[in-house]
């Protein structure tokens, strides 16, 4: 709160903090964001309480890692990864590999219904409460191309879709 106060940063924002930790932060100061892990695979938020906190208090919601580590960018191919690549080791590539299957699946099903990419539907669904945004980054000219669409609007119809695939 110091830096904020001396003007060196403009807000102060948690990353990976639960519940008890940004209440005790917000009786310190404002928070300006929260960031956590949150993606058709990653959906701890949801359930521990994190997203409705944000929304109940006003505070802006920074999802990271919203496309899976590449698990939901069009084409990935994890047996093209090199075999000491980390993401041969999460959870998404070994026991929840059959959901992962199945949220890819529906992705692409979406995005051809969309005419767009399996990355805009994946960040359509990240984004669609208000105050949720999407942090992405991208290495090579490539991957900011497939960041480039503009993102879908989700129907009922699709988030239940996704919905039902990412919960399998």
């Amino acid at each position: 709160m110091e830096l904020v106060e001396d003007g060196a940063i403009a807000v102060a924002g948690l990353s990976n903090h639960s519940i008890e930790l940004m209440e005790r932060a917000l009786s310190v100061g404002p928070i300006g964001v929260v960031q956590h892990q949150y993606s058709l695979l990653a959906r701890d938020v949801e359930t521990d309480g994190v997203l409705d906190w944000c929304a109940d208090h006003g505070i802006p919601f920074l999802a990271w890692s919203p496309l899976a580590s590449g698990f939901l960018v069009d084409g990935f191919d994890l047996d093209a990864t090199h075999a000491t690549d980390l993401r041969r080791r999460l959870r998404w590539a070994t026991t929840e590999q059959a959901r992962t299957e199945l949220v890819r699946s529906a992705l692409q099903t979406l995005s051809e219904q969309h005419d767009t990419t399996m990355v805009a539907v994946a960040l359509a669904w990240v984004t669609r409460r208000p105050g949720v945004y999407a942090i992405v980054g991208a290495r090579t000219p490539a991957e900011a191309e497939l960041l480039g669409r503009p993102l879908p609007p989700l129907t009922d119809e699709d988030l239940q879709l996704l919905d039902q695939a990412g919960s399998a």
